[in-house]
């Protein structure tokens, strides 16, 4: 399978089906803010840091790294490239890993309990 073969509305379905705070929450312990309910902070997950600012904005599912004293690197965007640069993915790799993210959050969701 090759990058082009991806439609947008796969993308969009799989985007849709993953929890942002799920996946980033394995990699950095997150608390919510106490300014606003959507949006998250922890310790950067590619730096060693002392003090939280790494952000997670759940509504727009993005993340956003403001700089600190001890962590400037300013990463940012969306769970697909979260997941790219976190576990050194290709562009292409790192969609797979979120499809079959999203496939065992869905087959978890339908199972009775």
């Amino acid at each position: 399978m090759k990058l082009t073969d991806i439609s947008i509305e796969r993308v969009d379905a799989v985007m849709a089906r993953v929890n942002i705070l799920d996946v980033i929450g394995e990699a950095t312990k997150l608390k919510p803010t106490n300014w606003h309910k959507a949006r998250y902070r922890g310790l950067c997950p590619f730096h060693r840091q002392l003090k939280p600012s790494f952000y997670v904005m759940v509504a727009k599912n993005r993340i956003k790294q403001r700089g600190s004293f001890d962590c400037c690197c300013g990463i940012g965007g969306d769970l697909w490239f979260f997941v790219e640069r976190y576990y050194r993915l290709s562009t292409l790799e790192a969609f797979e890993w979120l499809e079959k993210r999203s496939n065992v959050m869905e087959q978890q969701a339908s199972r009775p309990n």
